[in-house]
């Protein structure tokens, strides 16, 4: 028999619907009030998920520290902290994410390379199997309909296997950091934008020799780089624009990716707003700025180098030849370094250290991202 202070069910044991309450009683008067009373959330949630949210309170909601009390990956965590959600009756907001991400591949307001990005950020592995299944059915319905391609599906699907990254946590002053992410961005758009008013469309291929100095900007593609023996510049695109000068060349971006194969460069400045810079380069100097996208860039040779990104991933791997003083940080995401440096400082979200013997610096910069530091 059930006493005084059992904790309430919340299914029937015969027909499994929800159970309301429906009297309360004062242990100490005996007075007693009829009416339909709702249980709480709490209500819903099983011992073991009540035996997680005190570890996860205890810790603060530091998702390290809860991994290192309970002895479980990052994974597990975040598995747990979904299922108390769905549990308590709310939506993850990484599924309505997954979901909304399908639609607009549907609605072909999305590039399917863009997609998969973006799903492979965001991972599955904290989903529901109803879910899961849920997002699988919608990528095959698609292909039945014709919108995608079978091998579409096939890497939309794989996509959806991804782990998802960690949390970004961290502890500094981000003013700095988005007064000159922002003072960035707004030079990319200016520059954009006078492209505009000249002409409307542009090339799809742009060759040129050699220049000191190379500029790539877009505004809503993802710029990707590859280093070559030719001593030429070459890019492809949607809608391409090129300004030259005798020691400069700046390629400018509308709408759509770019593609750019370049030698060694003495100094790059890559700048977009809304996507991603990868690839491989191979200059003395190299600036490169996004707003929401990731950097993601093997660097075979750098003397000096500045990366900044407010919402995305910073990932490098350099040169371990390379004599950089090195300077890491993130407002609220992880600094990891895998290089053998000599650490001067080095906290969860701040790194200054030195590879080498240090003749120039490695500045890296980010809001919301993680940075990883590793060796080409």
């Amino acid at each position: 028999m059930l006493n005084m202070w059992d904790e309430p069910i919340n299914k029937c044991p015969v027909c499994g619907a929800d159970l309301v309450i429906t009297r309360l009683t004062c242990p100490n008067c005996g007075t007693g009030i009829s009416s339909i009373f709702s249980l709480s959330g709490f209500v819903n949630l099983e011992p073991a998920h009540i035996e997680f949210i005190k570890v996860f309170i205890k810790c603060h909601g530091n998702i390290k520290e809860v991994e290192r009390e309970l002895g479980i990956s990052y994974p597990t965590v975040k598995n747990r902290l979904n299922e108390i959600i769905r549990a308590m009756g709310y939506e993850v907001e990484q599924e309505k994410v997954q979901s909304k991400i399908l639609d607009e591949i549907g609605s072909r307001t999305i590039s399917i390379n863009r997609a998969i990005k973006l799903l492979k950020k965001l991972g599955l592995s904290s989903k529901s199997k109803e879910g899961i299944m849920e997002e699988r059915m919608k990528i095959l319905r698609m292909l039945e309909e014709g919108k995608i391609t079978a091998d579409e599906a096939a890497k939309l699907l794989d996509a959806l296997k991804e782990e998802p990254k960690r949390p970004h946590r961290m502890f500094i002053s981000p003013h700095d950091v988005i007064d000159d992410v922002m003072d960035s961005v707004s030079h990319i758009v200016k520059g954009v934008s006078e492209s505009i008013k000249g002409k409307l469309r542009g090339e799809p291929v742009i060759e040129s020799s050699l220049k000191p100095r190379l500029i790539v900007k877009s505004l809503s593609g993802d710029i990707s780089l590859e280093t070559w023996d030719k001593d030429r510049i070459y890019a492809e695109g949607e809608s391409l624009r090129k300004l030259e000068t005798e020691d400069e060349l700046t390629i400018k971006s509308l709408s759509g990716d770019i593609e750019v194969k370049l030698p060694k460069l003495n100094n790059l400045q890559i700048g977009t707003l809304s996507s991603s810079i990868e690839g491989d380069v191979l200059a003395n100097k190299i600036n490169a700025k996004t707003l929401s996208g990731d950097i993601d860039l093997e660097i075979k040779a750098i003397e000096e180098g500045d990366f900044e990104s407010k919402s995305g991933d910073v990932t490098l791997a350099i040169n371990p030849n390379s004599n950089l003083a090195i300077e890491a940080s993130s407002f609220s995401g992880e600094v990891r370094c895998k290089l053998d440096v000599e650490i001067i400082k080095q906290e969860d979200n701040l790194l200054k250290c030195n590879l080498n013997e240090p003749k120039g610096k490695l500045i890296i910069r980010s809001i919301s991202g993680d940075i990883v530091l590793d060796a080409l």
